[in-house]
Formats: structure tokens, C-alpha cells, sequence
């Protein structure tokens, strides 16, 4: 437990300095590129997932690729931050801020292909091998996108608060579930996919998610988006719901994953906490539908 709190800590201060200095560089009074600080971090958290990914696989199929595959995730990531190279990104660019990240995903799909074409010898493991590439790359790479675009969403200061809406509402939540599934826990949730997990976790879990997603758009959101989000009840607290359902539906998913390769964690560089997915499993979950419900305009 001790462990876990102290990880946490680590880990929620630097998400805080990462956001502070990308906040103050993206401002028109310094570089005026969103984004430049986050960049070069979520490239590098993305290759740091990836390579999780493929330590499970090379226990079950050692063909894949490792740094085939590494590579096109952080491809897929890099292109998802592409327009951190404008300072005003460009409102007639047939892409779109959000197309960089299927741009990347199709490049990085390619390299893998043609990297078993140039390798074929024998039509032995070709299927797999894909599969379990493009498998990575699309949950390391391209969900990992989805906080790129909530970063570059409209404007740096409404951008940094839709990123920070996702990313707090999301770890409340976790931390509900944690707590209140540690303390009060008896009813097993999902017992074949994660044991430890419980009804009333889950109920936490959404509960703390809308609760913490109501202050957020009460006393941070106005501060940080410089009066330019508002966000009804009703608003913020559907958001909170969604992203807790949704970040226990990545949790559950990852859990999968580490039970079908036998993994206790995707990596022990964090005591209590595990590696870079079990930390990111339900934001990356939850990232695509905060990304939709600030861009249906629920937030103004």
C-alpha cells in the first residue's frame, strides 16, 4: 500500500511539471506551439508501452518483431502530434488535427507489412505476426493519439483543460475504485479477468469519477481554460460516468492481456504501480470518448 501511494505521487507530480512547462510554452507569450514539451514525452511513454506489449508476446509468439513494432507506435504517436509544428494550425487543412493520428496508424500498419514481405520465406506465423504488430501499434499507438488530440483540441488553454479533464477524472476514479473496493469490497466484479476487483470498487469508481469531474469544471476548468469552458451539471457529470465506465473497461481489458501471457504487471520500473500500461490502461481506454464529448461541444 505504501508503495502504491508513494508511486502515485511520483507519478500525478510529474503529469503536473509536464503540464506546467507544455502549458506556459504553448502560451503566444513563449514558443506558441502547443504541445512542444508534451510531445517528446508522450513519444517516448508510447515506445515505453510498446516495447511492454512485445516482452508479453515474445513469451508466446517470439517471431513479432520487437522493434518493428516499437517503432510504428511511436510513427503513430509522432504523427498524431504533427500539428505541434504550427502555431496556428491551419482551419482549411483537409487533414484535421485528429487525422494526423489514422495518417500515422495507416504509415506505421505499412511498415509492418512490408517488413514481413522483405522477411517471407515460408507461410509460417505471417498472420500472427501481423496481428500481434498492428494489435500494438493500435493500443500503444494510436490510443495514445487520442491524448494528443485533446492536447491540440481548439486552443492552448482549452486544450491543456480537456487533456487535464480526462487525466483527473480518470485517476479519481481509479483511486475510488482502489479505496472503496479495498474497503467495502465484497461482491467480485469480473472474478475470471481480475479478482481483486469488486462491485462496489466499481460503484466507487464511477461515483468518485462524477464527483471529481463536477470540481473539476467548477474550480479548475474556468481557472485554467481562462474563463473559456463552461460545463453544466449535467455535463460534467456525464463526462465523469463516461470516463469511468470506460477507464475500468481499459483496466479489465489490460487485465486480460497480462493474464492470457501470464503477467503479473506489464513491468516492475514503478514499484507499486507496475510499468507505463498499467498505469495508462484505463486513460488510454477513456481517451476516445473524452476526445468525442468535447468535440460534440459539451464543454463552451
Amino acid at each position: 500500500m505504501i508503495w502504491r501511494l508513494i508511486s502515485a505521487a511520483i507519478f500525478i507530480s510529474a503529469i503536473l511539471t509536464v503540464a506546467y512547462f507544455d502549458y506556459q510554452l504553448g502560451s503566444s507569450d513563449s514558443l506558441g506551439h502547443v504541445g512542444v514539451f508534451l510531445v517528446p514525452v508522450v513519444i517516448i511513454l508510447t515506445g515505453m508501452a510498446a516495447q511492454e506489449l512485445t516482452n508479453m508476446i515474445a513469451s508466446r509468439n517470439p517471431s513479432t518483431p520487437q522493434s518493428i513494432v516499437i517503432c510504428g507506435a511511436m510513427v503513430t504517436i509522432a504523427c498524431a502530434c504533427a500539428p505541434v509544428l504550427w502555431e496556428v494550425y491551419p482551419a482549411d487543412c483537409p487533414v484535421g488535427k485528429l487525422g494526423w493520428n489514422t495518417l500515422g496508424l495507416s504509415m506505421a500498419v505499412a511498415i509492418a507489412i512490408v517488413f514481413e514481405m522483405i522477411r517471407f520465406k515460408a507461410a509460417e506465423k505471417v498472420i500472427s505476426n501481423l496481428a500481434y504488430s498492428i494489435f500494438v501499434i493500435v493500443y500503444a499507438g494510436f490510443l495514445m493519439g487520442f491524448l494528443a488530440g485533446l492536447r491540440f483540441y481548439d486552443s492552448n488553454e482549452v486544450g491543456m483543460t480537456a487533456l487535464m479533464s480526462l487525466l483527473v477524472t480518470v485517476k479519481l476514479s481509479d483511486a475510488g475504485a482502489f479505496f472503496i473496493g479495498k474497503m467495502f469490497g465484497r461482491n467480485k466484479l469480473a472474478p475470471k479477468m481480475s479478482p481483486a476487483k469488486s462491485v462496489e470498487g466499481a460503484i466507487g469508481a464511477v461515483v468518485t469519477g462524477a464527483m471529481g469531474s463536477v470540481a473539476f469544471f467548477m474550480w479548475v476548468a474556468p481557472w485554467l481554460a481562462d474563463g473559456k469552458v463552461t460545463a453544466p451539471i449535467w455535463a460534467s457529470v456525464l463526462f465523469g460516468v463516461v470516463i469511468a465506465v470506460t477507464g475500468m473497461v481499459g483496466d479489465l481489458f489490460e487485465s486480460i492481456i497480462k493474464r492470457d501471457f501470464k503477467a503479473k504487471d506489464s513491468s516492475s520500473w514503478l514499484r507499486g504501480l507496475g510499468g507505463i500500461l498499467d498505469i495508462f490502461d484505463s486513460i488510454l481506454a477513456a481517451a476516445p470518448a473524452a476526445y468525442v464529448l468535447w468535440v460534440i461541444g459539451m464543454f463552451t
